[in-house]
């Protein structure tokens, strides 16, 4: 006897599915229930789909990816930066050159700099020509002569595989340009001009005084740095016989805008000094230094607490170097300095091995 059903059962063919089956089924699924969840079947076109495609692409971009390497061109090297392998014998053609006698300088004269080498056209290969072209560069060297004057020495060189780097023809000479004499050198282009203070150009000459001493210890305490890791270097067995105090200009930093008409909290002060070195056995100048024996010496400093009673100089360098100054930027960490430091006649060498004495009596 056949089980009454609820609801009918539309049964679907399927294949190896007969009908009498799904009819003599003692249970089969109801139709009323909620449908199963769909989106997993979803999921999988698309992930199908994103396989699909990339099979496709992967291929086309990695083509374009070679195309475009190959495409590429290489950087071109700045002319004049380069260090060519022909410079050792451009440099070697003019020493030899300088050193002739006569000099081809007025007096004689020093190779200062090397200034670059600009490489000349390389033509293409011709059919029968013996190797392939030279590569030649254009070396350009600036030298002193003892007068006073610069001049640019320029050669050629030529290197081929089989012959090696040559010059071609002797350096040429060209007078460069002097200076105007009538020009006046700029000062601190970022800094507004002032003018130091008594207490400031009483802390300029004891910072003078201090690094003049020879005395590391007198110099850090004339600095005060109070970092007892801090070193610095004063000059030994020398002496300023002059000393002038020029230019100045405002340093305010972050303590706030220009106050107008006040004193900035720091200075950067131009320093004009005469050098002296003292003769052995002399501890201090002679009151009648010949000009012959002094030499001139300029420096920027830096003064900070210039608004108060008691300045002091934390920092020094080259003239027009001003700006670039930072308290305490000329220590030395990680070394203790003794007074005497530097001295001429001082310097140490490196100790000679012990001789070995043979025992044998030889």
């Amino acid at each position: 006897m056949r089980r009454p059903r609820s609801r009918p059962f539309r049964a679907r063919r399927r294949a190896g599915v007969h009908d009498w089956l799904v009819d003599t089924a003692p249970d089969v699924p109801r139709t009323d229930l909620p449908r199963p969840f769909t989106g997993g079947r979803l999921r999988l076109r698309w992930v199908r789909a994103a396989v699909g495609a990339s099979l496709v692409l992967v291929p086309v971009l990695a083509v374009a990816l070679m195309v475009n390497l190959a495409r590429a061109e290489p950087a071109a090297t700045p002319t004049g930066t380069a260090d060519p392998p022909s410079r050792a014998a451009a440099t070697s053609a003019v020493l030899r050159w300088m050193q002739r006698t006569p000099s081809p300088l007025p007096g004689g004269g020093q190779l200062l700099t090397w200034d670059g080498a600009t490489p000349l056209p390389t033509p293409s290969p011709v059919a029968g020509t013996p190797g392939p072209p030279a590569d030649m560069e254009t070396h350009a060297f600036t030298v002193l002569a003892a007068t006073g004057q610069l001049f640019q020495v320029s050669v050629t060189t030529a290197t081929t595989p089989a012959g090696g780097t040559v010059t071609v023809g002797d350096p040429s000479l060209v007078a460069l340009p002097p200076a105007d004499p009538d020009a006046q050198p700029p000062g601190w282009q970022t800094l507004i001009p002032a003018t130091p203070t008594p207490a400031v150009q009483t802390a300029i000459r004891a910072w003078a005084a201090a690094y003049t001493s020879g005395d590391p210890a007198a110099l850090r305490q004339s600095i005060g740095d109070p970092d007892a890791g801090h070193a610095y270097m004063p000059l030994a067995g020398a002496v300023f016989v002059s000393l002038q105090i020029g230019q100045a200009g405002e340093v305010w930093g972050p303590n706030g805008p220009r106050t107008p008409g006040g004193v900035p909290p720091s200075m950067v002060v131009r320093v004009d000094a005469g050098l002296y070195w003292l003769a052995k056995g002399q501890t201090a100048a002679p009151p009648d230094v010949p000009a012959a024996d002094v030499s001139p010496a300029s420096f920027d400093l830096l003064v900070q607490r210039a608004d108060t009673a008691s300045p002091v100089v934390v920092a020094w360098g080259a003239a027009g170097s001003g700006e670039l100054l930072t308290p305490f930027g000329n220590r030395i960490e990680g070394r203790s300095l003794q007074p005497g430091t530097g001295a001429p006649g001082t310097a140490t060498t490196p100790a000679a091995p012990p001789t070995q004495h043979r025992s044998d009596g030889g």
